[in-house]
C-alpha cells in the first residue's frame, strides 16, 4: 500500500525556538539588544544562520544556532519570539 501524504500538508511536530526564528525577527531583536549581525538584510542574514547543505560535522551544525542563542537570553527576547514563531505557524 502507498500513501499519498501530500494531501495531508505538512505537520511540525517538533521545532526548537532557536533554530526557528525569522532573521527579521533577529534583525529587530539584535538592534534592540545592541547586538552586532553579520548583516542587517535578511537574505544575506540566511547562511549565518542555515546548516549548509554539505555540513560535515556537528561543530558546524551547532555554529548555526550560535547567533540566534545569543538574542535569547532575556523574558523579553523569549516572548517576542514565541510570538513570532507562533503567528508564522499559524
Amino acid at each position: 500500500m502507498t500513501l499519498n501524504l501530500a494531501k495531508y500538508g505538512v505537520i511540525d511536530l517538533h521545532l526548537h525556538l532557536d533554530g526557528s526564528l525569522s532573521p527579521e525577527w533577529m534583525i529587530e531583536w539584535a538592534a534592540k539588544q545592541q547586538i552586532q549581525l553579520p548583516s542587517s538584510d535578511p537574505q544575506t542574514l540566511l547562511p549565518f544562520i542555515s546548516v549548509p547543505q554539505d555540513c560535515s560535522d556537528l561543530n558546524q551544525y551547532l555554529r548555526c544556532f550560535e547567533l540566534p542563542i545569543s538574542l535569547l537570553q532575556t523574558p523579553e527576547a523569549l516572548a517576542s519570539s514565541v510570538t513570532d514563531v507562533l503567528q508564522r505557524l499559524d
